[in-house]
């Protein structure tokens, strides 16, 4: 691709930015079947600049950025200008960062983002970009995430602030007020597991990224036309080159010359530092290599990064004084657990098959009886035990390392393991699987009426007030005493000691009505 210009005439610019070692070009292919070069191995940079790849079923380009923190200082300036142009230029970005790194206090989890947006606010002031562009689509991909100590809502709620604090801290051309995050950027948030430790986890997060820039790829392509606009790429690119030859031609201010010669002096002592430890750590990466653990090696393994840091601090010492030595003394701790990581997630693997070793020779020497799946729980219990009492051992003390994605992976594969065991052993007619009766449930209450329920096996109480009772032939009645029969059916009457009134007059009020 020519330096400052697009050579697809897709209408939609997806770029991905992020520290170098993040995974973007990965997360490109995997998203956009694309074929960027991937790096063989961590530590190995192989995206230089901008790397340009049409996707094949959408109408859209992707630029690969080149990680703004190489250790390349020479590389330094042409870093920061490819990413801030395919920044501008791009209509939706893939920011990656890796788990690990969001604790980081040096400002990384978004300093990509900071100089990027300064330099947009500074090209819609200039006129260059149009001042009103709508919200970027941002996706935070945040890889490696294992889902234990911080749930997806908290880190959401802890990057969008760190967002926002981002854009206080931007400086603002003259007359630009602060923008709001949410007229920048439309931001997503997609937290990817290991890539190849939970493959499958890994494919199904991708399932609605992929959904959601077919979606806004659409949208986006159906609003710019037929083809995207190269000469406000180049405009784009022109404008960051001539800033920063005013910003070279004008007063630059510089560090100190001692922090200056600390900062050159403690790069080579850090480079000489690490390569002492290279050498060390060497016989560990024979036997992770051949498929063999490691013996205790998390204290192992934090003992050679004291080590390691301890080296470095007596060799820098001359420089003390200056911010250079913590600042590359951090640069070399974070360079080291990145390794001691790849040795760590390599015998986590080894484990995890060791385990599940174990689980099947237990599970062989199970016997077909009415105890059987009591049986089958104890071993797989048996076989998690061994898994986490390896694998903290394993861990680098103070590196926040975790396995649960891999343990609850490796008890998810047993379970099934154990069905099919137990489900075989059933169609063949050798177990049955117990009937489970019913379990009767009381309650009991010191109340004998609970929220207006009574219970009907006990007497009820009967109401003590008086309860009137309207007879509607009452007043046909009002002129009849109580009749009193003779001794036979038929025979006469009397009321009292008068005589029996006539009482055809009475109308037949039915039986029951008069008192016997």
């Amino acid at each position: 691709m020519a330096v400052g210009a697009l050579s697809s005439s897709a209408p939609v610019v997806v770029a991905s930015i992020g520290a170098c070692g993040s995974g973007g070009s990965t997360l490109l292919n995997e998203l956009f079947r694309t074929d960027l070069p991937v790096a063989p191995r961590r530590g190995v940079q192989t995206t230089l600049g901008v790397v340009e790849a049409e996707v094949p079923s959408l109408p859209a380009v992707v630029l690969d950025v080149e990680g703004f923190d190489s250790r390349d200082r020479s590389r330094a300036e042409d870093q920061a200008r490819a990413m801030k142009w395919a920044f501008c230029v791009a209509d939706m970005v893939i920011y990656n960062i890796r788990f690990t790194d969001l604790g980081r206090s040096d400002g990384l989890p978004v300093a990509g983002l900071g100089v990027s947006v300064e330099e947009e606010l500074r090209l819609r002031a200039s006129g260059v970009l149009p001042p009103g562009s709508a919200p970027k689509l941002l996706l935070v991909a945040v890889r490696d995430w294992d889902g234990v100590g911080l749930s997806r809502e908290e880190l959401v709620e802890a990057y969008t602030g760190a967002l926002e604090s981002m854009l206080q801290a931007v400086p603002l051309p003259e007359g630009v007020s602060t923008p709001r995050l949410a007229d920048l950027f439309d931001v997503h948030y997609v937290l990817l597991p290991h890539r190849q430790l939970c493959r499958s986890q890994w494919d199904d997060s991708l399932v609605d990224v992929v959904d959601l820039f077919e979606r806004e790829v659409g949208s986006a392509a159906s609003a710019a036309g037929a083809g995207g606009d190269g000469d406000a790429a180049a405009a784009v690119w022109t404008a960051l080159s001539e800033g920063e030859s005013d910003a070279l031609s004008g007063a630059v201010e510089v560090p100190p010359e001692a922090e200056l010669a600390a900062t050159y002096a403690c790069e080579a002592t850090m480079k000489a530092v690490e390569a002492r430890y290279l050498r060390n750590v060497q016989p560990w990466k024979v036997d992770t290599g051949a498929g063999r653990l490691v013996r205790d090696f998390g204290r192992q393994a934090g003992e050679t990064l004291e080590q390691t840091l301890d080296a470095f601090a007596a060799d820098a010492s001359a420089h003390g004084s200056t911010e250079a030595v913590e600042r590359k003394r951090q640069e070399l701790r974070s360079t080291v657990l990145t390794d001691l990581h790849g040795l760590y997630a390599k015998q986590l693997v080894k484990l995890r098959e060791l385990a599940y070793e174990v689980f099947r020779d237990n599970l062989a020497r199970i016997r077909i009886s009415s105890s059987v799946e009591k049986d089958v729980d104890g071993a797989i219990k048996v076989a998690e035990k061994f898994f986490v009492s390896k694998a903290n051992d394993l861990v680098v003390p103070g590196s926040g390392w975790r396995y649960d994605a891999l343990r609850s992976e490796l008890v998810k594969h047993m379970r099934e393991d154990a069905t099919e065991r137990l489900q075989s052993a059933r169609l063949s007619g050798v177990y049955t699987k117990p009937v489970r009766f019913p379990v009767a449930l009381s309650l009991h209450y010191l109340a004998a009426s609970v929220a207006g329920f009574v219970d009907s096996r006990l007497p009820q109480k009967q109401p003590t007030e008086d309860v009137t009772l309207t007879d509607p032939n009452r007043p046909k009645l009002a002129d009849i005493s109580r009749l009193y029969p003779h001794s036979l059916p038929g025979a006469a009457y009397t009321v009292g000691a008068g005589s029996l009134p006539d009482l055809s007059k009475v109308p037949d009020l039915g039986p029951g009505v008069v008192d016997d």
